[in-house]
């Protein structure tokens, strides 16, 4: 289960460099070049702007020293810088974890961060420039080029990569145990020793045979048995062992007790005639 789980890991973190590095290389080209704006005769860049001249001149490019809508030019600029460079840093960071295993559970969410920015700031760059394009004091330049095209490119990319990112993250997350209760032990108290050879029966329980006895319940008095006959109580004989192969073993008369009111008494055969 292990294996699978860093193969997928892996994986996961093969994608989301790839992703950023393409999303980089998108925002580079986005930058540098002079087609976020694309009319008849002039396209206009993040740095520069350039004229076609009807002439024999040809076109003619100048870098800007001052633009129309100043802010929104200069935020276009900044957030396409900021998305390349946290393109760049998301992509790294995959790398290294690809490297290190050990840096995954410590780098992963650093990662999700950077490349949730790295699509926030690539967004960002071209909706500030559409509302710059759509604005009636911006001239309204609603003609966009190639760069223009490759940022939002370069966006979606990079949301792609922060949707692996995020779902990497996830699978990686460890769900927290839940303690098992234990239910509370409760020991009897410790038995007390009692002599075997009394016969004590309480509750219908024979303790007799437990050898212990309750310590809080109250006991009846053992029951009083009369003396056995003194045959019941004398020790058994030993039988003597043969003394060779044609000598019949001889075994003492045990005594017998006396039956009483029960003893057998033998009926006559006269009895039945």
């Amino acid at each position: 289960m292990a294996g699978s789980a860093m193969r997928y890991t892996k994986v996961f973190l093969a994608v989301v460099a790839v992703l950023m590095f393409a999303a980089m290389a998108l925002c580079i080209a986005a930058t540098s070049l002079v087609s976020w704006t694309d009319m008849t005769n002039f396209r206009e860049g993040l740095w520069k702007y350039c004229v076609e001249s009807p002439s024999s001149i040809g076109t003619i490019c100048d870098v800007y020293d001052s633009a129309e809508c100043n802010a929104e030019f200069q935020t276009t600029r900044a957030f396409s810088v900021m998305s390349i460079i946290l393109c760049a840093f998301a992509a790294c960071m995959a790398i290294a974890m690809l490297a290190k295993s050990s840096l995954v559970k410590k780098l992963i969410w650093p990662l999700v961060c950077m490349t949730a920015f790295a699509f926030l700031f690539a967004i960002t760059c071209w909706v500030v420039w559409f509302c710059r394009g759509e604005s009636p004091k911006c001239y309204e330049r609603k003609s966009y080029g190639t760069a223009f095209i490759l940022q939002c490119v370069a966006s979606g990319v990079a949301f792609l990569g922060a949707i692996f990112a995020i779902c990497l993250a996830c699978m990686l997350k460890k769900k927290k145990e839940k303690p098992i209760a234990q239910k509370e032990i409760v020991y009897p108290p410790p038995p007390v020793p009692v002599d075997t050879n009394n016969y004590t029966r309480v509750i219908g329980v024979e303790y007799r045979d437990l050898g212990y006895i309750n310590p809080s319940a109250q006991y009846p008095a053992p029951p009083q048995y009369p003396e056995y006959p003194s045959s019941y109580t004398q020790p058994q004989p030993i039988y003597p062992t043969l003394q060779g192969s044609n000598v019949a073993p001889t075994y003492p008369q045990l005594p017998t007790a006396p039956l009483g009111k029960y003893e057998y008494q033998p009926v006559p055969s006269t009895a039945y005639y």
